[in-house]
């Protein structure tokens, strides 16, 4: 439709607009290309309009070139523009899936070495009581050999 209308109006800009319009409706496609395909197929019918469009007597070849330029760029400007946007999601979400994998693996780092402190700490737990139990045999037998020191004199 925009195509039939860019035929019969005369070397306009609006309507290499609304081809950008188009193009950017195509990025609501679920599918990556849609908007490149758009684009691409807005700018041949642009285009086209210099042959099979109407010529307007007097008026020089070069305003419609002219024109079709800058209806080209109302076309591929928002195309660059949500190329660039999507590049800099991409590697925002690679970012955030290389920090996440960070902070899992330290985490799971931190739960082993967690862990380890653990069971050395239940370990040195363990040995001090075991210490204390034996410093307590120890001075009950120094004061059983005290006693039998004693004893014996």
């Amino acid at each position: 439709g925009l195509f039939c209308l860019d035929l019969y109006l005369p070397l306009g800009v609006g309507n290499g607009v609304l081809y950008g319009g188009l193009v950017i409706l195509s990025f609501l496609l679920p599918n990556r290309k849609g908007p490149l395909i758009t684009a691409s197929v807005c700018s041949v019918l642009d285009l086209s309009d210099l042959v099979w469009g109407p010529v307007i007597d007097g008026m020089p070849r070069w305003m419609g070139v002219t024109s079709r330029l800058f209806s080209l760029t109302a076309i591929w400007l928002p195309v660059l523009f949500f190329l660039h946007q999507r590049r800099a999601e991409e590697r925002l979400q690679r970012a955030h899936d290389e920090l996440e994998a960070r902070v899992q693996a330290r985490t799971q780092e931190l739960a082993t070495v967690n862990q380890a402190l653990v069971a050395e700490i239940a370990e040195r737990m363990e040995t001090e009581l075991s210490l204390r139990t034996s410093e307590a045999v120890l001075q009950a037998s120094q004061r059983e050999l005290q006693q039998s020191r004693e004893d014996l004199r």
